[in-house]
């Protein structure tokens, strides 16, 4: 959605116009817009004004999701060495599978930048769309994965996201390869700032910092007993 052009549209006097939220995850046949004069009859000279005015500007647009090849890098020595079982089989991949992604390759490192790095490279030459990696991005000595991201040659575009579950997120570019590091919360919470921005890399859409900083109004879960997301108030501004 254009909330600006929206707003244009709301000031003249005889329309009223009605959306979902921008970023909105919708099905084909559910209403994302409505339309309503006010009056009984709008004058031609306004209908020509708004016709003319917006002819040109969208306010309103659908992106359809992309059926993505994705890779992930699972991070942690505990996890690779077998101390600790990975959570990705058993919370991610069945959210992944549901949103119509696949999942081309799964690898597991221990917290070693040059690990992290391998393992991007490796998964960029098989031809992975995107790569999710998982844990390793908080402040802890062992949390070497955003050094990693660096290390394989990635832009960072974002590192902190004003979302809570979520704030440790991380969103990198390696030559048009989008890489979205997620903090460990996506393996204890049911919704996350995965929630909120990984449809945008499957609608094409682009991740930039306007976009993340933008979610702080709204950006706290308010963690219900019985998760009803995205029929709430996260990540709605």
């Amino acid at each position: 959605m254009d909330k600006e052009t929206l707003k244009e549209i709301n000031a003249f006097p005889s329309f009223v116009v009605a959306t979902l939220h921008d970023g909105s995850t919708v099905k084909e046949g559910q209403v994302v817009a409505a339309v309503k004069t006010i009056p009984l009859f709008v004058e031609q000279e306004e209908m020509d004004r708004c016709e003319g005015l917006f002819s040109k500007k969208k306010a309103v647009w659908l992106r359809p999701f992309r059926p993505l090849q994705v890779g992930v890098v699972v991070t942690g020595t505990e996890v690779y060495e077998g101390r600790v079982k990975d959570g990705f089989d058993l919370v991610l991949r069945p959210k992944l599978e549901r949103m119509g992604v696949g999942i081309k390759a799964k690898l597991v490192v221990p917290d070693d930048p040059s690990e992290v790095a391998r393992g991007i490279a490796y998964l960029r030459k098989e031809g992975v769309q995107a790569i999710l990696t998982t844990g390793g991005l908080g402040v802890d000595a062992g949390d070497v994965t955003l050094e990693g991201v660096k290390l394989s040659g990635a832009k960072v575009v974002v590192y902190g996201a004003p979302v809570f579950p979520g704030s440790m997120f991380l969103y990198a570019v390696l030559e048009n390869l989008p890489i979205l590091g997620l903090p460990a919360c996506v393996y204890y919470n049911k919704s996350t700032v995965f929630d909120l921005l990984f449809p945008w890399v499957l609608a094409g859409e682009e991740i930039t910092w306007e976009l993340v900083r933008g979610l702080g109004h709204g950006g706290i879960c308010l963690d219900c007993p019985e998760c009803r997301y995205p029929f709430c108030p996260f990540g709605k501004a």
